[in-house]
């Protein structure tokens, strides 16, 4: 069943979801590189399924 709110279908693609692999790419950076970093991943992961 769907979670929209949990795990919305366009920060889940395959087996992973947005926030597992956001966690693993910056688990060795902190402040602005991390935060910098993770927003880069987030829409570069959702930005197709956003735009339909």
């Amino acid at each position: 069943m769907s979670n929209p709110v949990d795990h919305p279908v366009h920060y889940t693609s395959g087996n992973i979801e947005c926030i597992d692999a956001i966690e693993s790419a910056i688990s060795n950076l902190s402040g602005i590189e991390a935060a910098c970093t993770a927003n880069a991943i987030k829409y570069l992961w959702r930005w197709k399924q956003k735009t339909e």
